[in-house]
């Protein structure tokens, strides 16, 4: 089971994008409401994605998902960290938290 499926099951629409660095044009054209990030996508990890995407996109809540190392860096404001292996209850609380809760800087 794929993350994307179980979030469609949950009733959310999904797009899935396999590189790091073709997320912002599918961001142009399929504008989320949410962002989940692998942290560990082949060409460029999602800190560095989520750092790239603040000038254009300051207020989109994003969610990183995996396991970071100690020179991550710091986390962008309206981002959070989802630690492997989670469920997808786990995923979708912290959906809500973020797209619900859009003045808290976690």
């Amino acid at each position: 089971m794929t993350t994307a499926w179980a979030l469609s099951r949950e009733g959310f629409e999904t797009a899935i994008v396999k590189l790091g660095r073709d997320v912002p044009a599918r961001i142009k054209s399929f504008v989320p409401d949410v962002l989940v990030l692998d942290l560990s996508k082949p060409d460029i990890n999602g800190t560095m994605i989520s750092w790239l995407l603040r000038d254009n996109w300051p207020d989109l809540p994003i969610i990183l998902a995996g396991v970071r190392s100690g020179d991550d860096g710091p986390l962008p404001a309206r981002t959070e960290l989802l630690t492997k292996p989670f469920s997808i209850d786990d995923l979708v609380e912290a959906i809500v938290r973020l797209v619900y809760s859009p003045s808290s800087d976690l």
